[in-house]
């Protein structure tokens, strides 16, 4: 029978996603640490492999990592048994960044945590063992070659940082693990990323297993006889063809009986939800008469329900109907005592002998223990070509000042663009308040951008040139700006749904944030090319903050004004977005960045604090999963404009959106070397959906199972909330019959270079008189109600034959779905 480990996930009126994480992380809550690896076999894959005869005390062989949401999950496999001691060293390098932490091993990590044997130390730059860290000692077990422990997400360390895991779930670790005495064996080192959700693909079996080959029979786990007084042994015992059964030698004669034979807990929960039934292959036995199998589930808060059906007699392989569990008996009531079908921890198979039949052995042998579906079947999709227009992201346009009534963003729209260069033009009201008049065409502008389909990156501008060494430019003074703002607050609230990002703006020479009179040190004269202080820097961005609506960004000029490494000059210093604190209303996930020298020299002009790049670009590639970036080329004339550092550069920080019109000799130069069209197509998310697995029967307000799989290949991800719906179409028309809404998705949470399935059971509510051939779709529109209707505005999967313009929608499948109803006589309103 086949060996094959494969694993489901469907979810009940809840959706999950899993990422294919490059970094292999795997969400694992159900492992235990006992020393039995059952719950690591098959499910746990590999981080990184070392070859035998390198280590003399420990030979390391592989080792394997997960986690949930309280520990990282350790397990260390060797070629050769020995005693774990002290000599076994672990590395966790917790802020991925070799300039904290100690180089341990020598191998180009910044070891901030050491684990020593069952001991716990911080280290830091330069000094092996900085101190015992809290907590001092480990949860570990050890089996023959294996050891597996856990750490806490919440030990604390005495170091160049505080915590061994500063980032927590979503943040990416670099590990290390080696023996320091003999030969001093170790593993490469590896990065491992902290899964925050569950990561198995959709299925409909429990288990596929031999569950009693001489191999995996050890790392079952055997159970009590349940009977008082009995007693029972077993082994296993080949069937012939690589099959293997279970031998139970029972201990007492004429009594009744009930052995369990076996069970297997797993790393990572199983969903059954929506499924109709339960089976198990077993292989059927001449002498059980008088004899039932049961199948237990248990759940992850220890809920337990089992069934009881009678023994197969056909000496032959045998599909048992074990029925929904919905007719099994609770066995214990666990937390809460409902079986938890989305959360199936563990199976337990046994044999329960119920007459009066005397002891000795009995042969049993199990396969297979699946939760089937009714109904489903596969589709798989293939990507467009070329880039595929989708709101807020891409090739930008220059617009201008956005009280211009000519224009032209039907043009712009109908040839792809979705972004406009727009400017608020203050230049007339330095020294004034905004005119109504002016307050109400720059209303209109707003209003002819949203009438074209398009989104506008906006920027707050006092002037048109750079100042001169004795002349600064055109400035509003701090009580005027925040005159303006206030004056401004509910123009950005009526059309925040057309503003895509917001440039900080305002502040010295075309709002680039330099050559600033009002806003430099006090104590410093006035210069071209001089900064905001950090005082106004972080006033004004507060007062930007507190201007537009809560869920909307400021771009600010250059990264070190927000890396808290440059500490009392960032913005929020100490301060960094985390997957936790991502998309709130806090100040750091709320501002991003803009680059408007991109490639123009080494610095970018003055882009980068010259003596630290590489620290702000790594500084960058981090936060821009969180927070955009785009922005647009100064120098025709660098040596750095070139289309292979062009990718690199956008690729690695996450570029969303970039400037066509500005510089145009520098643009004409990347269309020429050919990069032009990856470039259109990459910048900011580009979501491709790779396959679903559909129900080819619906029925009404009964729950059905659906799996999707969409990969982002775009550069970035998508920085704005964005509902999510199934919708069920007609279809012989297209339109829609009814939808669900699913609100676990959050596609901001989508990166790039990731796959992520969605796995859901749900039901819908269908007309008196439904359609007898249905299709499914997926509907992103936009969050604001007055756009949400409007195609152009929804979010179009970067796939061939998938989109419905008219609708605005995604087709999953365009018929196929039948729909076998019965129907109430009468609805209550």
């Amino acid at each position: 029978m086949s060996k094959t480990k494969t694993r489901l996930r469907t979810i009940m009126f809840t959706v999950f996603y899993a990422s294919a994480l490059a970094h292999g992380g795997v969400w694992a809550p159900g492992i235990q640490i006992d020393g039995s690896f059952d719950d690591w076999d098959g499910q746990i894959p590999v981080l990184v492999t070392d070859p035998s005869g390198d280590g003399a005390t420990r030979d390391v062989k592989a080792v394997y990592l997960a986690n949930d949401g309280q520990y990282l999950y350790v397990r260390i496999e060797s070629y050769n048994a020995a005693s774990y001691s002290g000599n076994d060293l672990t590395g966790i390098d917790g802020d991925n960044n070799t300039a904290t932490g100690f180089d341990l091993f020598g191998v180009g990590i910044g070891s901030d945590t050491l684990v020593a044997g069952a001991s716990v130390y911080g280290e830091k730059t330069g000094q092996f063992n900085s101190g015992a860290a809290s907590p001092s000692s480990l949860v570990w077990a050890q089996s023959g070659n294996n050891i597996e422990y856990r750490l806490p997400l919440s030990t604390t360390i005495p170091g160049d940082i505080s915590q061994s895991f500063p980032g927590g779930l979503g943040s990416v670790i670099k590990f290390v693990f080696g023996d320091a005495s003999g030969s001093w064996d170790y593993v490469s080192p590896s990065l491992y990323k902290l899964e925050s959700g569950f990561s198995p693909a959709y299925t409909s079996v429990i288990e596929n297993f031999d569950a009693f080959d001489s191999t995996a029979n050890a790392n079952l786990r055997s159970r009590d006889v349940s009977s008082p007084g009995c007693s029972a042994s077993r082994d296993s015992q080949s069937l012939g063809g690589g099959d293997y059964a279970c031998v139970v030698s029972h201990s007492l004669n004429n009594t009744a009986w009930n052995v369990s034979l076996v069970a297997r807990r797993f790393a990572q929960p199983r969903s059954i939800a929506g499924h109709s039934k339960v089976t198990l292959d077993v292989q059927g036995n001449p002498s059980a008469t008088n004899k039932s199998l049961w199948v237990g589930l248990v759940d992850l808060d220890g809920t337990y329900f089992a069934v009881t059906v009678p023994f197969p007699t056909s000496a032959s392989w045998t599909q048992v109907d074990l029925g929904p569990t919905t007719s099994w008996v609770k066995q214990s009531d666990g937390a809460d005592g409902v079986l938890d079908l989305n959360n199936i921890i563990e199976w337990r198979i046994g044999v329960q002998n119920t007459g009066s039949n005397p002891g000795g052995t009995f042969t049993a042998a199990y396969n297979n223990l699946r939760a089937p579906a009714e109904g489903q079947s596969t589709v798989v999709f293939s990507e467009a070509s070329g880039d595929v227009p989708n709101p807020e992201r891409g090739i930008f346009r220059f617009g201008g000042d956005i009280t211009d009534t000519g224009i032209d963003y039907a043009t712009m729209a109908a040839n792809g663009y979705r972004l406009v260069y727009s400017q608020i033009r203050l230049d007339n009201y330095t020294s004034s308040t905004i005119p109504s008049s002016y307050l109400a065409s720059i209303n209109d502008g707003f209003n002819r951008i949203r009438n074209a389909g398009m989104k506008a990156l906006v920027r707050i501008v006092y002037n048109d040139d750079g100042g001169t060494a004795s002349t600064p430019p055109k400035e509003a003074s701090p009580t005027f700006l925040q005159q303006h703002l206030s004056q401004l607050k509910p123009i950005f609230e009526a059309n925040k749904d057309v503003v895509a990002f917001t440039f900080a703006g305002i502040i010295g020479a075309w709002g680039e944030w330099h050559s600033t009179f009002y806003y430099r040190d006090e104590s410093q004269p006035y210069q071209q090319y001089n900064f905001p202080s950090p005082y106004w820097r972080r006033q004004v961005i507060d007062w930007l903050l507190a201007t537009l609506p809560e869920d909307h960004f400021v771009l600010v000029r250059r990264p070190w004004w927000k890396d808290p490494a440059y500490g009392s000059d960032a913005l929020f210093p100490g301060e960094r977005v985390t997957e936790e604190t991502a998309f709130t209303t806090a100040g750091v996930a709320r501002v991003g960045h803009h680059n408007d020298a991109f490639l123009a020299s080494a610095d970018d002009w003055g882009t980068y604090d010259s003596n630290n790049i590489e620290a702000q670009k790594d500084f960058l590639s981090t936060d821009t999963l969180y927070v955009p970036i785009g922005g647009e080329t100064a120098n025709y004339n660098s040596t750095y404009l070139s289309c292979s550092t062009c990718i690199n550069e956008m690729q690695r920080l996450h570029w969303t959106f970039f400037h066509e019109d500005y510089n145009p000799d520098a643009v004409n130069a990347l269309k020429s070397q050919g990069c032009w069209d990856t470039i259109k197509a990459h910048l900011g998310y580009r979501l491709v959906l790779t396959s679903a697995t559909v129900p080819t029967v619906i029925r009404d307000n009964e729950p059905f199972t659906l799996a999707f799989t969409i990969e982002n290949r775009g550069w970035a991800p998508a920085y704005k909330r964005r509902p999510v719906y199934l919708v069920v179409t007609n279809a012989a028309t297209g339109d829609a019959v009814t939808s669900v809404s699913l609100p676990a998705v959050d596609i901001r949470r989508w990166k790039p270079g990731q796959s992520y399935t969605v796995s859901l059971s749900s039901a819908v509510d269908l007309p008196s008189n439904p359609p007898s051939n249905l299709g499914l779709a997926l509907w992103l529109p936009d969050q604001n109600q007055n756009l949400a209707t409007r195609p152009e505005y929804s979010l179009r999967f970067a796939n061939s034959g998938t989109w419905d313009s008219t609708h605005g929608w995604n087709v999953l499948v365009s018929g196929g779905i039948s729909l076998p109803v019965t129907t109430s006589s009468f609805q209550l309103e």
